[in-house]
């Protein structure tokens, strides 16, 4: 229902990635302080977690709180803050100890959004909600502003991620609903030459692809609902591959309402266009299309249809002798790949090609920032094959 009727009020801030995030961390006072104003719409949160440096890695944190006596100073930026101008409290992040993207040592506090030392440089986002820039200079916390235990952030992080993330699965549901709709209803009343534009059958074949591609969009994001509910070790899995679809099939379907409408679509006055930003804003959201985080993995998804070639290892026919051999574009990589293999002869030469098809693709973080080189290589079709000649 949010993602149909375009809500922008911060249900997914506040009740959240913020209260959610209290329910989990919080003492049992702080739960009992702040839980019932966040259900009754009274108190709003909003959860400063991202940072400018770090795009999808919540635990990267430059922030840094240092004791102060029984309190912290905190010190440091927080970017894309979802709610934050209209939020009573911050959820903010920070680092107590270790460096760098270590899960150790990360710390949850409670900053009120007007304390000194806070500043605020609020936006309108794409889809017409709002978030800021968050910049804490020499900012003073007391200790009932630690929110949960010390040093052991990562896990309440890693939760609010999740559970963000399939809200945004459900919201984008509902866009699909919505552009898919929108769409069948103004065709069945828009009239050009001379007839109904659901008459013709090429745009009734459109339009039916787009209904074939949301209740696959909902199929996966009903999975990956109930792999987080029911604790499955594989849910993290699950709610990657639904984003990894939402950024390609439901932007797709949203491109498709636009061109099915016309002009009217990218109007501010109509709906149409306002899908596709609020699905491009959740594609961005807790990993986009091509990089969901599972288990401190990257998860690099490629359409279907991308396809490489990769040498095939095989048992040399007697009387051939390998005389090309190309190095293997992206060995030592693991990836999820279907294949076939196929075979073309001639009196002198074989050639067997193994021809892969990229289905998903894992990465840590450091790997990924060592072989953006291969990643870009992957989509693109590969030529190279075994060859073999035959002995003179």
């Amino acid at each position: 229902a949010f993602g149909r009727a375009l809500v922008v009020e911060p249900y997914l801030a506040s009740v959240v990635l913020g209260g959610l995030t209290v329910a989990r961390a919080g003492s049992a006072a702080q739960r009992a302080l702040l839980l019932p104003g966040v259900m009754a719409g009274t108190t709003r949160l909003a959860l400063a977690a991202a940072e400018p440096h770090n795009g999808y890695d919540l635990c990267d944190v430059r922030c840094s709180a240092r004791a102060d006596g029984a309190g912290f100073v905190l010190n440091g930026s927080k970017s894309v803050v979802l709610g934050a101008a209209a939020a009573d409290l911050l959820v903010v992040s920070a680092r107590t100890s270790g460096q760098g993207d270590e899960r150790a040592g990360l710390s949850l506090f409670l900053v009120a959004r007007d304390a000194p030392g806070v500043v605020l440089r609020s936006y309108a986002t794409i889809d017409g909600r709002r978030a800021a820039e968050v910049q804490l200079t020499d900012m003073c916390v007391g200790p009932e502003a630690v929110l949960g235990l010390l040093g052991e952030a990562a896990a309440h992080l890693d939760a609010a991620k999740l559970m963000g993330s399939i809200v945004v699965l459900g919201e984008a549901v509902g866009c699909l609903e919505g552009a898919v709709a929108t769409t069948a209803s103004y065709l069945n009343n828009r009239e050009q030459f001379g007839q109904k534009l659901a008459k013709f059958q090429a745009l009734r074949h459109r339009v039916a692809d787009m209904y074939v591609a949301k209740e696959e969009t909902r199929a996966l994001c009903l999975l990956a609902a109930q792999r987080v509910a029911s604790g499955s070790a594989r849910a993290a899995e699950a709610v990657a591959a639904a984003k990894a679809w939402i950024g390609q099939a439901g932007r797709q379907v949203a491109e498709d309402a636009v061109q099915l409408h016309g002009a009217i679509a990218i109007t501010d006055e109509y709906v149409a266009g306002h899908y596709l930003k609020r699905l491009i804003a959740l594609d961005r959201m807790f990993g986009d299309e091509r990089m969901n985080d599972s288990d401190r993995k990257v998860g690099y998804y490629f359409p279907y249809k991308k396809k490489a070639k990769e040498v095939v290892v095989l048992d040399i026919p007697e009387g051939y002798k390998v005389t090309h051999l190309p190095p293997a574009a992206h060995g030592g990589l693991e990836g999820v790949w279907s294949y076939t293999i196929s075979y073309k002869a001639d009196k002198k030469t074989i050639t067997l090609t193994k021809e892969y098809e990229l289905q998903s693709l894992s990465l840590s973080p450091q790997q990924f920032a060592n072989n953006n080189k291969i990643i870009d290589e992957l989509n693109h079709e590969y030529k190279e094959s075994v060859v073999l000649t035959a002995k003179k």
